[in-house]
């Protein structure tokens, strides 16, 4: 009787596919911490600026919920962010938008 070498080729790829659920140690990776554990958010200001600030901070919360941010980024990009708002905040519309796209830019976002 002779088998056919697809249905064991498709048994193959299942098995290595089913272990790429695990961390190196054979353990399930634990999802990142919920935004909510994160410290509240300033004002970021009224106006267009302020709409901006407040629309980044909710991708980045997304971002991390969904664990494609790590702690180290949100770290570097949040004060940059802060600087942003203060700027928005002081009605310093103009800077506080290229200090947003600034930021943006530098950690990979549009």
């Amino acid at each position: 009787m002779k088998i056919s070498p697809l249905p064991l080729a498709a048994l193959l790829l299942l098995a290595v596919a089913g272990g790429c659920t695990t961390s190196g140690d054979g353990t399930v990776p634990k999802p990142a911490p919920a935004a909510a554990d994160a410290e509240p958010d300033s004002d970021p200001g009224p106006g267009v600026c302020g709409e901006q600030i407040a629309a980044f901070r909710r991708v980045l919360k997304q971002d991390i919920s969904m664990g494609f941010l790590g702690k180290d980024v949100l770290a570097a990009v949040t004060p940059k962010v802060e600087r942003a708002a203060e700027a928005c905040r002081a009605g310093k519309d103009a800077e506080a938008q290229r200090l947003l796209a600034n930021a943006k830019k530098r950690h990979g976002y549009r």
